[in-house]
Parts: C-alpha cells; structure tokens; sequence
C-alpha cells in the first residue's frame, strides 16, 4: 500500500509512504498465504470500492464545492 502525505501550506508532497503487509499464521508461527475465500472477499470488496467511487467522489467535490462558497459569502 502507497500514501502520500500533502503539504497544505507549500502545496507540495511532504512525505511517501509505502506498507508491506503479510500474513501471518500464528498458529505456524509463519508468514502464509490468504485461503481462497479469503481473496475472493478481498476482490468482492474491491469491485463495490471501485463502484461507489465515482459516485462519492462527486458528492465530496459538491459539499467541497458549497463549503467553500459558503467562506466566500461569509467572508
């Protein structure tokens, strides 16, 4: 997994991220590897992240949108 972290004040990336996630069966006391069902649910959940994206991605850049010409009326 990639995160950025963004600068508000000088517009820039201040800092990258970057996790490495195992899995890890403590019973073996080993890294292991995710059982079938287990991927399936994973991409199950990834297919209706990608779905609502579009749609609360626009509802954020709305309420964005309005908060910001509520400072400007409000100035």
């Amino acid at each position: 997994m990639e995160a950025w972290i963004l600068s508000e004040q000088y517009r820039r990336l201040a800092a990258r991220c970057i996790d490495d996630t195992a899995i890890y069966d403590y019973t073996t006391a080993k890294k292991t590897v995710l059982k079938p069902f287990m991927v399936e649910k994973f991409q199950q959940t990834f297919s209706m992240q990608q779905a609502n994206q579009k749609k609360y991605t626009e509802q954020a850049k709305q309420a964005i949108e309005a908060a910001e010409e509520l400072q400007i009326k409000y100035k």
